[in-house]
């Protein structure tokens, strides 16, 4: 009996290589598990108290027996912790998930919308062409459908909840000499609220909020007690008496010509001693984290955009008739403030 060849090398599978690519695969069954939960008010349970499994289904109106399996999937990835048994509660990492400052529930929430999703089964058209998925999958921009969807305009509004924006600008910048601050192609209202809160002197304006999710922004600033000093204009015509003039997360949202196009509308209104800060991710062209190249091409999938070295930013600002006078914050992991003045 001839002994059947073994295969050589080349032909056995690397099972430490097989585990990696399986890892991908896993994280994203694992990111639509999470943003089930969140949406479904799981985390916010979770985040009160550690009900069991069954008053946790009963809270939330779910299957008890899916939500465990659900809650284990969690525990694996070391989001949930299991004690006693079937009682899960959020570990360091899970406590992220949950509403407040730096949450990044709302961020994994957007990802896993449907919209989004549909524009990433299309995001070979973005490989070959360059072009926006999104807009080829739904037949008009991200920032059109924001106007008509409230659902998904939430939760941009909900996904910048994961900026620490408003602990870097205070820390960054002057306030206490600027008396009305402008966030400029705002998400939600989560930045000046922030800011307007914690510097009484302040008065706001928000511009560009999306028409379906007006209603949620004013509330939430009511709840916050700033709605009297902020004012929430129709259109996005910018006020001429501004201090600070904000883009937070907005310019990687845009290719080059449209961001060119944004930042020249500012330089009318930042007279003398008024300044534009734009606040994200700001890379170096040699170390970068693994988040970062996947926000950019998140971006360009999404809206044509992209994630920028401060190389790239200050050409942009050079084309516009700005420059960059200073930049806040030096880790490339984190976000950071470039601090921008008429040229």
């Amino acid at each position: 009996m001839t002994a059947s060849p073994r295969p050589c090398p080349a032909q056995v599978p690397d099972s430490s290589a097989a585990l990696r690519l399986a890892r991908f695969f896993a994280a994203g069954c694992l990111g639509q598990a999470l943003a089930a939960l969140v949406r479904a008010g799981v985390v916010r349970e979770m985040a009160r108290d550690r009900p069991s499994v069954d008053e946790l289904a009963h809270r939330t109106g779910t299957d008890p027996a899916t939500l465990s399996r659900f809650l284990r999937a969690g525990e694996a990835a070391g989001v949930f912790v299991e004690d006693p048994p079937h009682h899960f509660a959020l570990s360091d990492t899970g406590e992220l998930l949950a509403e407040g400052p730096g949450s990044l529930g709302g961020l994994l929430e957007l990802a896993n919308t449907a919209p989004v999703l549909a524009a990433w089964s299309a995001a070979e058209h973005t490989l070959r062409t360059g072009e926006s998925a999104f807009a080829a999958v739904h037949g008009s921009s991200v920032f059109d459908h924001l106007a008509q969807a409230p659902t998904l305009a939430g939760a941009v509004g909900r996904a910048m909840g994961a900026s620490v924006a408003a602990e870097l600008v205070p820390a960054s910048v002057d306030l206490p000499s600027a008396r009305h601050v402008v966030d400029v192609g705002a998400g939600g209202a989560r930045l000046l609220t922030a800011l307007l809160a914690a510097q009484p002197h302040l008065v706001g304006t928000l511009v560009g909020v999306p028409t379906a999710a007006r209603e949620q922004v004013a509330e939430e600033l009511r709840r916050s007690g700033v709605r009297s000093r902020c004012r929430l204009p129709d259109g996005e015509v910018l006020p001429q008496d501004g201090d600070v003039y904000l883009l937070c997360h907005v310019l990687p949202c845009l290719d080059d010509e449209d961001a060119v196009s944004l930042l020249r509308s500012l330089v009318p209104v930042l007279r003398e001693g008024a300044r534009l800060l734009v606040i994200g991710f700001v890379p170096s062209a040699r170390d970068r984290t693994p988040v970062i190249p996947a926000l950019d091409v998140w971006m360009a999938a999404m809206c044509g955009g992209r994630q920028r070295t401060e190389h790239e930013y200050s050409a942009l600002l050079d084309r516009a008739g700005l420059l960059l006078h200073a930049r806040h914050g030096v880790r490339p992991d984190t976000e950071c403030v470039l601090e921008v003045v008429r040229r």
